[in-house]
């Protein structure tokens, strides 16, 4: 899909969104003007939308059960500038922009006998490889005694990097972690694009017979994230697509006040890592053990990732090693009530990646952050974020503010001086609807 044609998808989505929520508000106002006059009760008037929405909305297969639309919007200030503090030291160039973060809508349909399915599209893509496609699956439920559970076949994000399968209107902080990044981002020379969104067979058991709060999960995928119909990256030795395998296990239960959830996700892909200039395929496996606790009105969070990727670092004399990089990122929150006006959350965060000689550089540890003129890539980076989040009415109506710090420093296969030290400040508004 071409980005004239998503413009004019767009657009048109968003004219016929536009005059049926405009037609569903004069509805609504009558039937609030009804019911302030005594005509009707509000119960009565709940009943009579209720079935203006069942008579405007229709399906075109008898079968179907039920149809949800949901969705949300971010809009956010992104500020990052930095420099290097040893060699040149050369300051990066300054970003500031405001812009769309966000703009999703879901779809859910239930169409009986356990199945259902759903397509998630975004409006604001800036990569045309992308297009809207988000979320793409049909699933089938189980209610098996023995074996309850789920079944999912199509595109969506593999259980690898806990953060990362969080939905984007959750998080903690105004992006995500350069650790969850790091491994479940678009794979570059850098990243290793090891988790994040593939076609593919997923299970999702539920163990509760066994232990309450046991959960699992088994899945089939392509090798290569973010590639809804196929990547050009697929093996030309075999003229396939190696298939990635997935599993994953975690627990949640209370302990009085304390509510905690723990597990740990593994993956392997035979071809994971490919580099297509040298037409090499090299294998990636990864182990993500997570902990959170939840007591009273604190949260911490905790996730660590290691990886062993073949051919994953280049050397100086051009040839490839084995690399096995790890990384870790906590973070916590308190929430203060404050009444009508909802809940504020203090939130800091911190991260830590060494990659082994594979390489990181300012944007791999700061969203959209530029490079210092002539630098090379770092061997291993750290941040600290501090930031407070304002829950009007929580995650549906949402503002963050936040600063990270981020350092970069080392250089793969060298030993010599080599120090980047970066800073953002990202301020980011939030409607779940």
């Amino acid at each position: 899909m071409g980005t004239l044609r998503i413009k004019n998808f767009a657009a048109a989505f968003a004219a016929f969104l536009a005059s049926s929520l405009a037609a569903f508000a004069s509805e609504k106002a009558l039937l609030d003007s009804l019911v302030s006059k005594g005509v009707i009760t509000r119960e009565e008037a709940t009943a009579m939308a209720k079935s203006m929405v069942e008579n405007t909305v229709s399906v075109k297969r008898p079968d179907t059960k039920e149809i949800k639309i949901r969705g949300y919007m971010q809009f956010m200030y992104e500020w990052t500038s930095g420099g290097m503090e040893s060699g040149p030291q050369t300051s990066a160039e300054d970003t500031s922009r405001f812009f769309a973060r966000r703009i999703r809508l879901i779809f859910e349909a239930k169409v009986g006998g356990g199945w259902s399915a759903q397509t998630a599209l975004e409006f604001n893509q800036s990569s045309p490889d992308l297009d809207l496609l988000i979320d793409a699956y049909i699933q089938k439920t189980f209610d098996s005694k023995y074996l309850p559970g789920t079944v999912q076949l199509g595109y969506r994000k593999s259980y690898f990097g806990h953060e990362n399968v969080m939905s984007s209107s959750s998080l903690y902080c105004a992006e995500r972690s350069m650790v969850s990044s790091y491994w479940t981002g678009s794979k570059n020379s850098r990243r290793l694009g090891f988790g994040g969104r593939y076609v593919g067979g997923y299970w999702l058991g539920d163990a509760d017979h066994i232990l309450k709060g046991l959960k699992y999960g088994l899945a089939v995928t392509n090798s290569y994230n973010t590639n809804p119909i196929g990547s050009s990256l697929a093996s030309r030795e075999n003229g396939g697509d190696v298939p990635n395998v997935w599993a994953d296990v975690s627990w949640s239960g209370n302990f009085g006040e304390v509510h905690a959830e723990t597990g740990i996700a593994f993956g392997y892909g035979d071809e994971a890592n490919r580099i297509a200039s040298e037409n090499i395929d090299g294998s990636i496996w990864g182990i993500n053990p997570k902990l959170k606790i939840r007591w009273r009105s604190l949260t911490l969070f905790s996730e660590f990732f290691m990886s062993g990727v073949e051919y994953g670092a280049k050397r100086l004399n051009g040839t490839y090693a084995y690399s096995t990089p790890m990384g870790v990122s906590a973070v916590a929150e308190y929430l203060f009530d404050i009444g009508e006006w909802g809940k504020i959350g203090p939130v800091v965060r911190y991260g830590w990646l060494d990659t082994d000689n594979r390489g990181v550089v300012a944007s791999d540890a700061s969203r959209n952050a530029n490079s210092a003129k002539g630098d090379t890539a770092y061997n291993a980076a750290q941040t600290v974020y501090g930031g407070v989040n304002w829950y009007l009415k929580g995650n549906d109506l949402k503002i963050q503010v936040g600063y990270e710090w981020s350092q970069l420093n080392g250089t793969p296969f060298e030993s010599r001086s080599h120090l980047f030290n970066g800073h953002s400040v990202r301020v980011q508004f939030q409607v779940v609807f």
